[in-house]
């Protein structure tokens, strides 16, 4: 049997090596394997990281860089990035990690050449791009709270994006949009309206409060959250149009004055409201129809009516047209037609000059 090596009941190899560098004077740790060479090679590992004074890293849980995060990073992000990486953390990576040590997620497999983190990565291959960039973004965070030389790089090199995400390539009519808001609980109508006529994001839309609301200049005025301004703080200025004033104004004439939010539910029991919704108008033509879709309306609504690029960007929080155009520049028949037309009145003012 190897030096500073045991093997336990179950059959796994035990680690116990004196080491001045360590706390306590030993290196101490279960290798989570049978085979006897891969033992030897973390054991290796651990010595090596114990002369550089990191091997206490190594063993950090990722519990507890999760606590760390949570309480020291999160709060630097803005408030939709909050409840989504929450979220994230939530039901994708303490679930998969758990108590784990940063050394069981980042060490690779010299049989398969694959670690935790890539396992866990391809097991999110389904999910949309932008979703496991995400997932990825927060795993990455957290474990370089434990170890500031992680690089996620070398645990990605064979992931490959199955799912590019999917994106409106149409939008709702406001003929059809009147029609899902009819099918809401009148509890939810303001709030999905807000959103269809200001761009705002769910998150962004169900914890606005009152203080962002100026209704003698008719508006809305929030802290930009969907680009970087180079840490300066830069504000996002929505227009409150006429069909919306109303409803804003009639909430505030019946507001709970000991709350600051406009509206008391969470965002999932829109959600739950708009899926109904829109089963029940029967509204065909579109692939899926989600909440999200009503920001879609908006950008795209603006741009069909003639509303310059940069503005519409401005309205809806890019500082760069281009993604707008992109994702939301669909244009519907009538705006084609009208595009068209000027080869008609170029026709025509030939013809009269032929004529004269």
């Amino acid at each position: 049997m190897p030096e500073h090596m045991k093997k336990l009941p179950g059959g796994n190899w035990y680690i116990e090596k004196r080491h001045t560098k360590v706390p306590g004077g030993w290196i101490r740790f279960s290798a989570g394997t049978s085979d006897r060479r891969l033992a030897e090679r973390m054991l290796a590992e651990a010595v090596y990281l114990a002369e550089r004074g990191e091997f206490g890293v190594w063993k950090t849980r990722f519990s507890e860089c999760v606590e760390k995060y949570l309480e020291q990073e999160l709060p630097k992000k803005s408030k939709s990035s909050q409840e989504r990486y929450r979220s994230i953390v939530k039901n994708h990576l303490v679930p998969a990690f758990g108590d784990k040590t940063l050394m069981d997620l980042t060490k690779f497999n010299p049989k398969t050449g694959v670690s935790l983190i890539t396992d866990f990565l391809k097991n999110k291959i389904e999910l949309p791009e932008s979703s496991v960039k995400k997932i990825r973004r927060v795993l990455k965070d957290i474990v370089l709270l434990g170890d500031t030389n992680f690089e996620m790089s070398f645990h990605e090199k064979t992931l490959q994006y199955s799912n590019k995400g999917f994106y409106q390539r149409k939008f709702l009519s406001r003929e059809q949009l009147s029609l899902v808001v009819s099918f809401i609980d009148e509890r939810f109508q303001t709030c999905v309206l807000l959103m269809a006529y200001t761009g705002l994001d769910l998150s962004e839309a169900v914890n606005i409060t009152w203080d962002k609301v100026f209704f003698g200049k008719k508006m809305i005025i929030l802290p930009r959250e969907k680009t970087d301004y180079h840490g300066e703080s830069v504000n996002r200025r929505m227009p409150i149009c006429d069909e919306l004033m109303p409803l804003l104004q009639f909430k505030s004439k019946v507001r709970n004055l000991r709350s600051h939010r406009i509206f008391d539910f969470a965002p999932h029991n829109v959600q739950r409201a708009w899926k109904k919704a829109v089963q029940k108008s029967g509204i065909s033509g579109f692939k899926r129809l989600s909440v999200k879709d009503l920001r879609h309306f908006y950008g795209s609504y603006l741009l069909n009516n003639g509303v310059d690029s940069l503005i519409a960007a401005e309205l809806m929080g890019h500082s760069n047209p281009k993604m707008l155009q992109t994702r939301y520049g669909h244009f519907d028949d009538a705006t084609l037609q009208r595009a068209v037309s000027v080869f008609d009145e170029t026709v025509s003012h030939n013809r009269r000059i032929e004529s004269n």
